[in-house]
């Protein structure tokens, strides 16, 4: 599909899907959104801005391409293996989590593709079920990562991972696993 926005100050809900982009898609939600996955961006480059809650029972953002998002609200993933708070498969994605922004999940973020960027001046929590799948943020194609003064990333296994590719972690906050704080290979 061709490019195609969505502002939401109510709620939106759906058992599969909350919202469904099968192309390019700008997003702003203000209000609630909340389903299986909560936003499945499966399409063209898209962004997201965050600013009400986004859940889903297993992931609450996904998305198969570049994503740029910008959360100062919350975003809940499930916490079974491999539920994502948010998950970004593109090259060049970006996750900016401002003061006051929470993500959480099995596997709190995570980016597939190559040159990911990662802000972070809030809490990003690992929630899994199982200590050994938590993992609070992994770029797992290399990327760069920068946890602010007061910011937090935690997990039960790594509070950062990453792989496949050069990384670049700048730590002026708290980062901290319950089996590493930061594995960078």
């Amino acid at each position: 599909g061709g490019p195609s926005s969505l502002t939401n100050a109510g709620a939106i809900s759906g058992t599969l899907n909350a919202v469904y982009s099968t192309g390019q898609l700008t997003a702003a939600n203000s209000g609630t959104i909340s389903g299986g996955t909560g936003i499945f961006f499966n399409g063209g480059p898209s962004s997201l801005t965050n600013t009400g809650s986004i859940s889903g029972t297993s992931n609450a953002v996904y998305s198969s391409a570049q994503l740029a998002t910008t959360n100062s609200g919350s975003i809940s993933g499930g916490s079974a293996t491999y539920n994502y708070g948010a998950y970004a498969a593109g090259a060049n994605s970006s996750l900016d989590n401002q003061a006051g922004g929470t993500i959480g999940g099995a596997r709190a973020i995570a980016f597939g593709g190559a040159n990911a960027t990662l802000h972070n001046a809030g809490t990003i929590n690992s929630t899994a079920a199982v200590a050994g799948d938590g993992y609070g943020a992994i770029m797992f194609a290399g990327g760069t990562a920068t946890n602010d003064l007061g910011a937090t990333i935690q997990a039960s296994s790594a509070g950062f991972l990453v792989q496949g590719g050069a990384g670049t972690l700048v730590n002026a906050g708290t980062i901290s696993g319950g089996d590493w704080g930061a594995i960078l290979s």
